[in-house]
């Protein structure tokens, strides 16, 4: 008999990979905090809770995608409670290594097994089943996951550690908080020295410089629109997220309080649930002093 699914989270990415999971005919239950939106996939024949624990109850393994660590600590006591001995908890959310060493540690005190595996990708990737996904803890759990995530993911990489997968995690939203950074002061630079940015879009498409976000993010920051594929609000949790794990590692990384200012002025600003690429509007209402 197929392991029963449960999907708890169920936002821009969590509606995405489980749609995903149905689109492979995984057996799915879905919980969402705002019952509306899990409404499309409970038309295509998922089974909608009552609750988060109800849904771990009727669960071999339970998948969750969560906006912060808060919300996945809180939500992790009602589907601890409700798993079976030998249930698995697989968490694909951006968090600390603190709280998924604790949870890990949490369930395997009570029975149950918790494998982090936070993804690599956006909503595209997500709905076609080519995510990297890190997938880091107990390896008899992470085998019997292993077609759960191989449906929704180009390539899983494992880690025996669980703090392993989180730490690549951050490393990988670092990059693209930073790159994100150095194409935003680009743009603004070049429109105040009168250089057409799209002009510099293609000559760095043409050269060693070049990757695939500045081409996809690029035209549309030039456009000035900025529909969320990744709330600038959950960007500013992570790079504070990256800080708070560097100072845990002793590391210097002094770019990233710089990308965390200016994350938290676009919050500030109230560009919060605008795509990330909104701190482009932050650098060019600043003034130099």
């Amino acid at each position: 008999m197929s392991a029963q699914i449960g999907f708890v989270g169920l936002g821009l990415m969590g509606s995405a990979m489980a749609g995903r999971l149905m689109d492979k005919r995984f057996p799915l239950t879905v919980w969402n905090r705002t019952k509306d939106k899990a409404e499309p996939l409970v038309r295509r024949g998922a089974k909608l809770a009552k609750s988060a624990r109800d849904l771990a109850m009727s669960s071999d393994i339970v998948i969750t995608m969560l906006s912060t660590p808060e919300v996945v600590e809180a939500l992790s006591d009602e589907i601890l409670s409700g798993l079976a001995p030998g249930g698995i908890h697989v968490d694909c959310s951006t968090i600390s290594p603190r709280i998924t060493t604790a949870l890990t540690r949490m369930y395997i005190e009570k029975g149950s097994l918790f494998i982090h595996a936070p993804v690599l990708g956006s909503i595209t990737q997500a709905a076609e089943g080519s995510l990297l996904i890190f997938a880091g803890g107990d390896r008899s759990a992470r085998e019997k996951v292993r077609p759960v995530l191989d449906a929704m993911a180009k390539k899983v990489f494992v880690f025996e550690n669980v703090a392993e997968a989180t730490h690549i995690k951050l490393l990988c939203n670092f990059f693209i908080a930073s790159m994100i950074g150095t194409l935003s002061q680009s743009i603004a630079f070049a429109r105040s020295s009168g250089v057409n940015p799209t002009a510099l879009l293609e000559v760095i498409s043409l050269s060693s410089l070049n990757a695939p976000m500045y081409q996809s993010k690029g035209p549309s920051m030039i456009a000035g629109e900025f529909a969320p594929r990744f709330f600038l609000e959950h960007m500013l949790k992570d790079v504070r997220l990256m800080e708070e794990a560097a100072k845990d590692r002793a590391v210097s990384m002094p770019v990233v309080p710089v990308l965390r200012k200016l994350f938290e002025e676009g919050v500030q600003q109230g560009l919060a649930k605008l795509d990330y690429s909104a701190i482009l509007k932050v650098l060019e209402q600043k003034k130099p002093r």
